[in-house]
């Protein structure tokens, strides 16, 4: 299992393929995936062992821990969140389908010494994604529409330019090679994973 960070933190409008040039990996993590990658691809170059390498999106499931928790109990609180101009795209893959994935490349001869990136395909901006998780849990949210630049800045004073960078920047994939290759669409979506993931 790899991670989406190998092909870097923000896409911008182009979504992340697998076939990217991975080129100057800044953070840590995501360079150690990479060299983890490479590592597999070259012993199974010279064996027969099999490869497949699984980059996700950000994983959210049951006992979420890191940013999207913090990004739930935000939402719950029922407080203004300045999210209202936050319209950029996110992709996120729930843990139920990253499952039913690992399941297919487990038994489908195609996917052997492939790369894949993998999302709900159900892309949302971050407005929507607390607007969902303000829901799920009886909330309303209120989104407070304060401009990306503002939010920047302000995060910038703080020292917390890091949280402005993932709440402001877009990170989307394309997962069209596994619909073409391997016949897989994502069996939940990211209403039908965020009530799974709910679920007393």
């Amino acid at each position: 299992m790899s991670s989406i960070k190998v092909n870097g933190e923000v896409s911008d409008q182009v979504p992340f393929t697998p076939h990217d040039n991975i080129i100057n990996i800044k953070d840590p993590y995501g360079l150690s995936k990479y060299e983890a990658e490479q590592s597999l691809l070259n012993l199974a170059q010279n064996s027969m062992m099999e490869v497949v390498i699984i980059r996700p999106a950000l994983i959210y499931g049951p006992n979420v821990k890191a940013n999207f928790k913090s990004m739930i109990n935000l939402a719950a609180k029922g407080i203004p969140l300045p999210v209202g101009c936050l319209d950029n795209k996110r992709s996120m893959v729930s843990i139920y389908n990253l499952s039913d994935f690992i399941n297919i490349c487990l038994s489908h001869p195609l996917a052997k010494n492939q790369a894949f990136l993998i999302s709900d395909q159900d892309d949302i901006t971050v407005k929507e994604l607390f607007t969902k998780l303000a829901k799920v849990q009886g909330r309303n949210l209120i989104a407070v529409p304060i401009p990306k630049v503002l939010i920047n800045f302000l995060t910038k004073l703080l020292n917390k330019s890091a949280v402005a960078s993932r709440l402001c920047s877009v990170l989307i994939v394309d997962t069209s090679k596994n619909i073409e290759l391997l016949g897989w669409r994502a069996p939940f979506s990211f209403d039908e994973s965020l009530k799974l993931m709910f679920k007393k």
